[in-house]
């Protein structure tokens, strides 16, 4: 008769990293990237916010041993926490994870952002053929200065001001 082995107790409490560092950032030919170093405990982690055009959409980097996935985990949910709002947004993205040449873990979060979902998910551009009439092709035109459509810095900005602390709060081991 086979006797079924407990799954291992997990901590349910989010692990708080706190700031050991001021910001870096690091402007590229191609991007931006803000860069904080952070401590809990003994465990020191890296976490990178990286933009390579203007909107709402970043990359995060986070680079560390004490952030672990799930092995079938294909997203990581996450939030933005603010004094002022009392709901965050619950949101997700894909992820990748590989060792960096000092044999750290990195893990790059594909997709985040402070803004609300975006509701457009498919944008059609008029273009004109070789015989000037008109069509329609599925595209994403970008906005002022290059901005993706609806992305408002001073709103970006707005928000930004307020948030407390970022949660990465499923697909992991341990909440962080």
């Amino acid at each position: 008769m086979a006797t079924p082995i407990p799954a291992p107790a997990q901590d349910s409490s989010p692990r708080v990293f706190e700031a050991s560092g001021p910001w870096t950032a690091d402007f590229g030919e191609d991007y931006c990237r803000l860069v904080l170093s952070l401590r809990s405990d003994a465990d020191e982690t890296t976490l990178a916010f990286e933009r390579i055009q203007p909107g709402p959409a970043m990359r995060v980097l986070i680079i560390g041993d004490s952030i672990r996935s799930f092995r079938g985990a294909d997203t990581i949910g996450y939030h933005f926490a603010s004094s002022r709002d009392q709901r965050p947004t619950e949101k997700s993205s894909d992820f990748s994870s590989s060792r960096t040449p000092d044999d750290r873990r990195l893990t790059i979060v594909s997709f985040i952002s402070i803004e609300p979902a975006p509701e457009i998910t498919q944008v059609f551009q008029r273009r004109t053929n070789a015989g000037d009439e008109p069509t329609f092709a599925l595209g994403s035109p970008a906005g002022e200065a290059g901005q993706s459509p609806g992305y408002d810095p001073e709103v970006e900005r707005e928000r930004a001001a307020a948030i407390d602390h970022l949660v990465f709060d499923r697909g992991l081991q341990r909440a962080v």
